[in-house]
């Protein structure tokens, strides 16, 4: 199926060593041929424009093991010239090879620095007023589509870039926050790993410098603390948290009962403001743990002196028995949709039209 391909465009070819049975056959199913000089190999053919459409196929067939342990080369070098071979010297895992493939959209996203972000509110729960945004990063494909936040964490995280995705993220949505000219008093979520502030031993007063060239207040900044990595533990992150707070930005803990360390992130990191993981809050009108884990969290952070934000807020239910309970904030399709611009005005009819039409 591959042999099918324009005469104008270069033909490839993508030998493979499988090192058991089972992938071997699994190989010749998909249509690889013996090589030519020595049966121990396999090979198939495409042109350039299907050379992705190959590795997406051979990483949907084949186990991350079979991947892992399969050894391959890509040459346009003809099958017949003994060159191939010593080429094949140099051979890399499949796995790399496909990653490479899989992933090349996330790299030249990197390089080029492209970064759409999309602006969702964040309500207040009493008045229906938008008193802050997160912003959310977006990357765009060639044909216009949309590649969202959690697709660029995965592409991040696959490739083993993600303090360099984190870092450029977050220099990436102060520039585009002091470009949307919005009023002195306007807040803004920025999504940053802890672990981040550990990277970059000056982030604390190159950020202070960032945001003041910028046009920005730190007042205007609330650093949501996104684990999503490991935590390291180090004393170090707390003293930038404690640093960043006294020059005037606040702390946001996300996923609360989602993925974050509960008692290190109330206890330790004493947030501003406390975000619950919309896992605890959808459903939470139908389903009674729910609603205790929140009165739990309402508690806790009463004492602590927190605000609470309950994401993931799409039923006009469960934004009645947030509101009841006394949760500060709502956020999630229910309020607000994310769009390119800020929301400016209250919520059309609330309490008792709970949604609003998104604007793109």
């Amino acid at each position: 199926m591959y042999a099918r391909h324009s005469q104008a465009e270069s033909q490839w070819y993508l030998i493979l060593q499988p090192t058991s049975a089972e992938t071997r056959h699994s190989l010749k199913r998909m249509g690889y041929q013996p090589f030519p000089q020595t049966p121990l190999l396999l090979y198939a053919t495409a042109p350039d424009s299907q050379k992705s459409t190959l590795f997406v196929a051979l990483s949907q067939t084949l186990s991350a093991v079979e991947l892992t342990n399969t050894r391959c080369l890509m040459t346009r070098s003809p099958l017949d010239e003994p060159q191939i071979l010593r080429e094949f010297l140099y051979a890399q895992p499949l796995s790399k090879m496909a990653q490479a493939i899989e992933y090349g959209w996330f790299f030249r996203f990197l390089i080029e620095n492209k970064w759409l972000f999309h602006y969702q509110p964040i309500i207040d729960l009493a008045t229906g007023n938008a008193i802050a945004h997160e912003c959310l990063a977006r990357a765009q494909t060639e044909d216009g589509k949309l590649i969202y936040g959690e697709q660029l964490i995965q592409a991040a995280i696959a490739t083993q870039t993600l303090s360099d995705f984190d870092e450029i993220a977050y220099v990436s949505c102060l520039e585009a926050i002091a470009n949307l000219k919005s009023t002195p008093d306007s807040l803004f979520f920025v999504n940053i790993s802890p672990n981040t502030l550990l990277r970059m031993p000056n982030f604390v007063w190159q950020n202070q410098e960032r945001v003041a060239a910028l046009g920005l207040k730190p007042q205007q900044i609330v650093f949501e603390l996104t684990e999503i990595e490991r935590l390291r533990q180090s004393d170090e992150i707390l003293e930038a948290i404690a640093q960043l707070r006294e020059q005037g930005f606040k702390i946001a803990i996300d996923d609360l009962f989602g993925c974050t360390v509960l008692d290190r992130y109330l206890l330790e990191f004493r947030p501003d403001i406390i975000k619950v993981d919309r896992r605890a809050i959808q459903g939470c009108s139908q389903h009674a743990m729910k609603r205790i884990l929140l009165k739990s969290v309402l508690g806790s952070a009463q004492e602590l002196n927190c605000r609470v934000v309950a994401e993931g807020l799409e039923t006009p239910e469960d934004i009645q028995l947030c509101r009841h309970y006394g949760v500060d904030f709502g956020q999630g399709f229910g309020l607000a949709f994310p769009t390119n611009q800020l929301l400016q005005h209250p919520l059309q009819g609330w309490p008792h039209t709970c949604q609003i039409t998104p604007t793109f």
